[in-house]
């Protein structure tokens, strides 16, 4: 970058070295920033639960970036007009920069900060130098502020004042004490499930709680949110045919078996996240039929949530004959 500096002062005037302020505002912001969120996600590792859900959370952003090109091909009609190099000779004869396109980019490149460098490149081959300092002001401040909240969240770590979230751990356990109420979650493994057994119901609240907290839960359930995202694209988009009338029951069983194929791995596996708590199953008093009974029902809410959601989006795309609904529920 500081070499197409220099090559752009020599070849289109002096105003272009004062590029080089920006140049190095952008490399500290970006530094600075990268430093802070380093050390945010740092604190948040530090617990095994937090950090499965930070992992989990940048996985799904990371498919979901890459699946944007694909999706948008599905919900929006393509447009068959000129080529990349057509498109970029069309907007020079139309007066280049001065055009409508281009008037957009340089309106967000002045409003967003990793766009202040080119909009202070335009400034200074216009030979107006001002912009690049002010962009190397905007830069440096924002890069200063970060660095300042990084440092005092640093200290506050090596201090032990501890962060927001133990705050708010330790007002929760206040409240507890003083209404002598325990949580919403921390209920949840005393209730009784109706028409079960005592053990089957302890097993199977206190399973689905598990299944609740564990991040591979949610990485197994981000499959089945992508395949609904691109089938209800395809079909709403017109991708697929219309589907002879006698195939339209069977659609229901389709979505359904969709859903239950992509949770496989929990449903036919029903101690295979356990771990070392399996000990607890086999040395347990219940009867066998009971832990199996509760952790079957744990896993319910699983297989119930995604078929009706695939069932309800199937109806409001291809809507089935009221009876065939019903039938594809139960």
């Amino acid at each position: 970058m500081l070499g197409l500096c220099l090559a752009s002062a020599i070849r289109f005037g002096g105003a272009n070295l004062a590029l080089v302020a920006p140049i190095l505002g952008l490399m500290l912001m970006v530094t600075a920033l990268t430093h802070q969120l380093r050390g945010w996600l740092t604190s948040l590792m530090g617990d095994k639960r937090k950090r499965g859900t930070v992992i989990l959370a940048i996985t799904i952003v990371f498919v979901l970036v890459v699946n944007i090109p694909g999706l948008a091909g599905l919900y929006f009609d393509r447009d068959d007009g000129p080529d990349g190099a057509e498109k970029v000779a069309e907007v020079l004869e139309e007066g280049g920069l001065e055009s409508e396109e281009m008037a957009a980019v340089r309106t967000a490149s002045l409003v967003l900060p990793p766009g202040w460098l080119a909009y202070a490149s335009i400034g200074a081959q216009r030979g107006n130098p001002f912009p690049a300092l002010l962009a190397a002001l905007g830069t440096m401040t924002i890069a200063g502020l970060s660095l300042a909240r990084s440092y005092r969240t640093t200290l506050r770590l090596y201090r032990s004042a501890g962060t927001s979230l133990p705050k708010k751990n330790r007002v929760r356990s206040e409240r507890d004490v003083a209404t002598d109420e325990p949580a919403r979650f921390d209920r949840m493994v005393e209730w009784d499930l109706p028409f079960s057994p005592p053990h089957a119901a302890a097993i199977a609240t206190s399973a689905l709680r598990m299944l609740m907290r564990a991040p591979h839960t949610k990485m197994v359930l981000l499959t089945p949110v992508v395949l609904l995202v691109v089938f209800a694209g395809l079909i709403a988009n017109g991708g697929l045919d219309e589907p002879p009338e006698p195939l339209v029951p069977f659609l229901g069983r389709a979505a359904i078996g969709m859903a239950m194929m992509t949770i496989a791995q929990l449903l036919q596996n029903l101690f295979g996240f356990d771990g070392d708590g399996f000990r607890v199953f086999v040395l347990s008093a219940a009867p066998r039929e009971e832990i199996l009974l509760g952790k079957n029902l744990a896993h319910a809410p699983l297989g119930l949530g995604l078929g009706l959601t695939s069932l309800v989006l199937l109806q409001v795309l291809v809507p089935l004959r009221a009876s065939h609904f019903v039938a594809s529920i139960l």
